[in-house]
């Protein structure tokens, strides 16, 4: 190393202090790029569940309140029936035959689609 002129060695030491700064602060940045990257993907992964979470719960919220309906629905039938024929039969004079009870009881079923069959009890009178 002494037979090389100072010209040379300096050449060496610069390069040598060159590339590894260059090495240094390529690892540098590139750890930074990879902390930062798992940081995005951490706070997009959790953007994403939240926003999942929320719209499953509007979904499910909105046919929750379609299936209330619709047995609400299904419910108020048989009681509105049953309101009429106790209206109907508390004055024996204008009661309906059995037989008018049941096509009453095949008009409502011929007009509502969401009910398959219904029955309905002429009450019994004594004496």
């Amino acid at each position: 190393m002494n037979e090389m002129s100072l010209r040379n060695k300096l050449l060496l030491f610069v390069t040598a202090i060159l590339l590894s700064s260059s090495i240094i602060t390529t690892y540098f940045l590139w750890s930074a790029l990879e902390n930062a990257n798992a940081a995005i993907v951490t706070k997009s992964k959790s953007a994403l569940e939240n926003e999942v979470r929320h719209s499953l719960a509007r979904q499910t919220g909105l046919y929750g309140e379609r299936i209330a309906t619709f047995i609400n629905q299904a419910y108020r039938i048989p009681a509105v029936i049953s309101g009429t024929i106790e209206q109907a039969y508390k004055k024996p004079s204008t009661a309906p035959s059995r037989e008018q009870l049941q096509e009453i009881l095949r008009g409502i079923i011929g007009k509502d689609t969401q009910i398959s069959s219904i029955y309905g009890a002429v009450p019994f009178t004594c004496c």
